[in-house]
């Protein structure tokens, strides 16, 4: 009796893949999507195919924020962009984007015409500001309607799990660019083990992103503080649950509010760290400090670049430009020029 011996699906010839991979490379550039703020374009180099990115914060820290402007900045550059709001409540983001809008129109236009309004994101939210600024609405919903006809949300209206997602995203695989769920710990799980779903649920969703070869971004909580530790900025040890959902990640950001005693109006300034790059793990010896301007509910594009002190208490500015990483001198080079 003959025994037939049959390749392993998925098994194929090293010197194939080769020649396989650099024609991927070659396609990577052209697909490169930006996460809406200088800092991390520059410090990870945008997102790409195959990316599984977590923005991990504190509650009430920008996690949403930053999701939002990332989904921004990729439909206003014509990609096809689906947000999964699983923690937001029915037209937040929507509601979000169109106070960038208003809120940068007003800074700019409106406010010599209304001296006494204090514009701010939840009185507006609340319609405090209706009886002036109604009006300037209708024409933003126009503008957002020739905006933003490629992207697309769902919000939750009852349970919510890996699975329900993983057929979404099979559903639009092929139409999408970019994916956003927000955020992990919102799915509902259907093992009693918090830690082994949460793994189960990210290798899933990161098998995903590359069986599509599509980037998906995904928000997830931080650890409660342990009060020992004087970290000003959380790293990959913080993310809530199984440690293994910051190693399952490609990309890793984590947000954090920069304490000042210095009167900063509405200008707020927060630590974003490139906590994690698969590709390239120098990168992540960086941080940057960045203004949110939370009169446009957007981050400023520039930036103080900087590490952490080995005990992570303590932000170290790099004041020379030539102590500098190569990526940041080229970013400073080509705004000079611009």
């Amino acid at each position: 009796m003959t025994l037939e011996l049959k390749l392993l699906d998925g098994l194929k010839r090293f010197s194939d893949r080769i020649i396989e991979d650099r024609q991927n490379r070659r396609n990577l550039n052209p697909k490169c999507l930006s996460f809406g703020v200088d800092f991390l374009d520059e410090a990870l180099g945008g997102i790409f195919s195959n990316d599984l990115i977590l923005y991990g914060a504190k509650t009430g820290m920008g996690k949403t924020a930053l999701a939002a402007l990332t989904a921004v900045a990729n439909a206003a550059a014509g990609k096809q962009v689906h947000f999964f709001a699983l923690e937001a409540e029915p037209n937040e983001i929507e509601r979000r984007m169109k106070y960038q809008i208003l809120a940068e129109m007003f800074f700019k236009v409106l406010r010599k015409d209304f001296p006494s309004i204090h514009l701010n994101y939840m009185d507006w939210h609340y319609g405090k500001f209706e009886d002036q600024l109604g009006k300037f609405e209708e024409e933003i919903e126009l503008l957002m309607e020739s905006l933003f006809p490629n992207l697309w949300t769902f919000y939750r209206t009852g349970e919510f799990t890996p699975l329900d997602f993983e057929k979404q995203f099979l559903a639009i695989k092929d139409q999408t660019d970019l994916t956003i769920i927000d955020h992990l710990h919102f799915f509902d799980m259907e093992d009693e083990n918090e830690n082994r779903a949460l793994k189960y649920t990210v290798k899933k969703i990161r098998d995903l992103a590359i069986i599509s070869g599509k980037p998906i971004v995904m928000v997830a909580h931080m650890r409660k503080s342990d009060r020992k530790l004087k970290q000003i900025v959380p790293g990959l040890d913080e993310f809530h649950g199984s440690s293994d959902i910051a190693k399952i990640a490609t990309k890793a950001i984590t947000i954090a509010p920069c304490p000042t005693e210095e009167g900063c109006g509405n200008r707020w300034p927060t630590y974003l760290r490139a906590a994690k790059c698969r590709v390239d793990g120098s990168r992540t010896k960086y941080v940057g400090l960045v203004g949110f301007n939370a009169d446009l509910n957007k981050y400023e594009p520039n930036y103080y670049l900087g590490k952490l002190n080995p005990a992570e208490d303590e932000f170290k500015p790099i004041d020379s430009i030539n102590d500098l990483p190569y990526w940041a001198k080229s970013a400073r080079l080509m705004n000079q020029r611009a």
